[in-house]
C-alpha cells in the first residue's frame, strides 16, 4: 500500500512539474470546402467533392462519373524570436504560404470507385530579418510534403464500404 502511494504521489509530482510545450510547424486539415462547412465532421457522411481521399477512402465509392476538386488553403504564419544575451525581439517575415489540394475521382459504377489525390498536410515556412539573430538559425527555410495518394473503394454490400489509399 505504501509503495503505491508513494509511486502515485511521484508520479503526480512529475505531471505537476511538466512544463508546456509549443511545436514549430503546421498540420494542415483543410482540405475541401465541405468537409470545412461540416466542422470536420464528414468522415462518417463524406463530401461528395473528392475530399473522402483524405478523410475517408470509402466515401468515394457510390457516385457515379468524374469528380475534380481543387482548393488551396493560405497559411499566414507569424511569430518572433527572443535572442538569449541581449533580449532583441524580431518578428517573423513570412510571406503567407500556399497549400494546395486536388482530387480526382471516378465512380466507375455504384460499387467501385478509383481516385487520386494530392495533397500538402504539413508545411512550414520561416523568413528572418537579415540582422537578426535567428538568420543563423536558418534564414529563409521552408518545409512541405506533398502526398499522392491513389486511391480504390469498393461496396460490396449496400451498408458496407470498404476503401484504402497509399501515401
Amino acid at each position: 500500500m505504501r509503495r503505491t502511494f508513494i509511486s502515485l504521489a511521484a508520479a503526480a509530482g512529475l505531471v505537476a512539474a511538466a512544463a508546456p510545450l509549443a511545436a514549430q510547424g503546421f498540420s494542415v486539415s483543410e482540405h475541401g470546402s465541405c468537409q470545412m462547412a461540416r466542422g470536420g465532421a464528414g468522415v462518417a457522411s463524406p463530401c461528395p467533392d473528392g475530399s473522402a481521399i483524405f478523410f475517408n477512402p470509402a466515401g468515394i465509392v457510390g457516385r457515379r462519373g468524374w469528380t475534380i476538386s481543387a482548393g488551396l488553403t493560405t497559411i499566414a504564419a507569424g511569430g518572433s524570436f527572443t535572442a538569449d544575451a541581449t533580449r532583441a525581439v524580431t518578428d517573423l517575415k513570412n510571406n503567407p504560404i500556399p497549400v494546395p489540394h486536388i482530387y480526382i475521382v471516378d465512380g466507375i459504377s455504384d460499387k467501385v470507385a478509383a481516385g487520386l489525390g494530392l495533397f500538402i498536410p504539413y508545411g512550414l515556412g520561416t523568413k528572418w530579418d537579415s540582422t537578426s539573430v535567428a538568420r543563423y538559425v536558418g534564414y529563409d527555410n521552408s518545409l512541405s510534403t506533398i502526398y499522392i495518394q491513389p486511391t480504390i473503394a469498393v461496396r460490396p454490400d449496400p451498408a458496407i464500404a470498404i476503401g484504402a489509399g497509399l501515401d
